[in-house]
């Protein structure tokens, strides 16, 4: 099977391979360290940069033990800034983020840049959270749809009751809050 994926992918000429949520990989079991060191063999095997992202990555299952340690010697560890609200570079980086969700949409009746005037409404009230902004919009579609305004306003994205975490980050949030971190590792060479 390894041997058809790899040809597969060399055929379709893959330069990039993106594995995200690897935080949630157990190496301590069985199948999850039969993955981690099937992607060491493709690794090896393809001419491709690998892409693994997810939170707290240096203390994941993935990047810990023997086959971490091998991983970890293949990879260069990049850092990603969390959004924020702070200068106007953050605001226009946010504000570019709501404009190209909104433009997944699929509303009849909804303006495009309608959401423009309510991107700092959108950062205080997902703290800033690409995921429970996507949640956020997206739920606040499926209501347009479903009740027939088929716009997304502020009146209807009140409506939307968002996930915990969100709701603990916009009650402590100030205009310089930060959403959580996540991280990337990339394979070198």
């Amino acid at each position: 099977m390894t041997d058809q994926v790899v040809r597969v992918m060399t055929e379709q000429q893959t330069s990039l391979v993106i594995l995200d949520e690897v935080h949630n990989l157990r190496t301590t079991r069985t199948v999850g360290a039969e993955t981690a060191s099937q992607l060491k063999v493709f690794t090896d095997r393809l001419d491709a940069a690998f892409v693994y992202c997810g939170i707290d990555l240096l203390t994941s299952d993935l990047l810990t033990g023997d086959i971490g340690k091998q991983i970890r010697a293949r990879t260069k560890m990049y850092a990603l800034e969390p959004y924020s609200f702070g200068s106007e570079k953050d605001r226009d980086n946010w504000l570019t983020l709501v404009l190209g969700m909104e433009d997944l949409l699929p509303l009849s009746d909804h303006p495009e840049g309608l959401l423009e005037d309510e991107a700092a409404y959108l950062f205080h009230r997902t703290g800033g959270s690409i995921g429970s902004l996507r949640g956020l919009l997206g739920d606040a579609a499926i209501e347009a749809i479903l009740s027939g305004r088929e716009r997304v306003d502020r009146a209807l994205m009140n409506e939307i009751i968002l996930d915990e975490e969100a709701v603990r980050r916009a009650t402590t949030a100030t205009t310089s809050d930060r959403a959580p971190s996540r991280a990337g590792a990339r394979k070198t060479g």
